[in-house]
């Protein structure tokens, strides 16, 4: 959970008696400074095309009201209740609120920094018809609608032709489509062909101006730092990029390594190619596949630092709004819109913009429930301020009251820094 918050509530913390033991406090802070290009490892060349944060968007529909608001009775959804709901809407996207859904959230998005989505879409046949009303949702505005194939019905390259050059057609002009030198840009999560046969795709489809398309698939796998290099070669051959979804459980350094190795993957085999590094925030719901750690904000802060580092031009969020695994960064109720206003700090920063003069802000993220006999932590995050210096007070109380524990937290001025409050059982 994040709070835009400076105090926890009695109902809030998990257990009075992992209060009662000593607290210890660890300090992260940012190494970056106000100049973009110099947050770069050294050796790196400046990017000189223009900077977009993406997100990626998963276009099915989400049940709020029957899955989280009424699970229980629900006995279809009761095994697989959602953990956290949108603060958008009590019917976005399903039924009768899909209509309104997509412009609701593009404006929310552009309001905090996000500059398209990347919208997965499962059903080949439907690429054409899914994707209309993102393009209709955006029109008026400036923010990018990106298609991403996810084929794991595995289609095959003649499926994909038919249906790709249609959707191009129909899209390349729109004035929300996203051209690459003429081309429109378009991700995969799941192409779900081997390259021998995406190479027949992009013959076809690059043989003419019309169809031709920028693409970009996932070909670094979420779980690993390393691929097969020949898989990887042969993939870049026979395309423009790679999009990164984000990475599950591994140190900062690592993630560095795997995102650097992407670099030089595009350096040697794909000449001009595309790096889009991807930001996950962590799991915090039930339902994951993967190990991908919350930790309160240190997975995001983590994913921004090394997308950061490796100088990549363009930047997907995992994810706008998949509530099944909780990766979403849509107001919901357990974050509200603090996932949002750290993401929008991380653009200024990438960007290389100075920040306003402004007072302290500050963002408290904590789990509501963890294991017996677990440490509990939690974690103030504050962004840089140019008033006078300032502390968060945080009062620890009983459900009647009675006050367990203060702790002053002094925060830092110069750079965005978290400071981790760890609160060890006593067993």
């Amino acid at each position: 959970m994040l709070l835009p918050s400076g105090a926890i509530s009695a109902s809030d913390v998990p257990s009075s008696k992992a209060l009662s033991a000593e607290v210890s406090l660890t300090s992260w802070s940012a190494a970056f400074t106000e100049n973009a290009q110099e947050n770069k490892k050294e050796g790196m060349e400046a990017a000189e095309e223009e900077k977009l944060c993406l997100a990626h968007y998963v276009a099915w529909g989400f049940d709020h009201a029957g899955r989280y608001d009424q699970w229980s009775r629900n006995p279809q959804s009761s095994l697989h209740p959602l953990t956290d709901r949108t603060l958008l809407g009590r019917d976005l996207q399903w039924d009768s609120g899909v209509g309104e859904a997509v412009r609701k959230q593009i404006d929310t998005a552009r309001l905090y920094g996000i500059d398209g989505f990347v919208v997965d879409v499962v059903r080949t046949a439907s690429f054409t018809s899914t994707m209309s009303r993102f393009f209709r949702a955006a029109e008026g505005t400036d923010f990018k609608i990106v298609l991403c194939i996810d084929n794991y019905a595995q289609a095959p390259a003649s499926e994909l032709i038919d249906a790709l050059s249609k959707f191009v057609r129909t899209y390349r002009n729109h004035p929300n489509a996203w051209l690459k030198d003429g081309r429109l840009v378009v991700f995969a999560y799941d192409p779900g062909i081997p390259a021998s046969e995406w190479g027949k795709v992009a013959q076809v489809l690059n043989s003419d101006p019309e169809t031709a398309i920028c693409f970009l698939p996932r070909l670094i796998r979420e779980g690993r730092i390393h691929e097969d290099p020949e898989e990887l070669r042969a993939w870049l051959a026979v395309c423009d990029g790679i999009y990164d979804f984000g990475c599950n459980g591994f140190f900062l350094s690592e993630m560095e390594k795997r995102l650097q190795e992407a670099q030089n993957a595009l350096s040697a085999h794909c000449s001009g190619g595309i790096l889009a590094a991807g930001v996950a925030p962590g799991y915090l719901g039930l339902a994951n596949g993967f190990y991908r750690p919350f930790l309160n904000t240190q997975s995001m802060r983590d994913n921004w630092t090394a997308a950061i580092r490796s100088g990549a031009p363009y930047v997907c969020l995992t994810t706008w709004n998949d509530y099944a695994e909780h990766t979403h960064f849509e107001p919901s109720v357990h974050n509200r819109t603090a996932l949002l206003r750290l993401n929008q700090e991380f653009v200024r920063i990438w960007r290389g913009t100075k920040p306003p003069k402004r007072p302290a802000e500050v963002l408290i993220s904590f789990q509501e429930e963890v294991l017996d006999g677990s440490d509990w932590t939690l974690e103030v995050l504050n962004f840089s301020y140019t008033t006078e210096p300032e502390t968060v007070l945080l009062r620890f109380l009983k459900e009647d009251g009675t006050l367990l524990k203060m702790q002053a937290v002094p925060l830092k001025k110069e750079n965005l820094t978290a400071q981790t409050l760890r609160f060890c059982d006593e067993e």
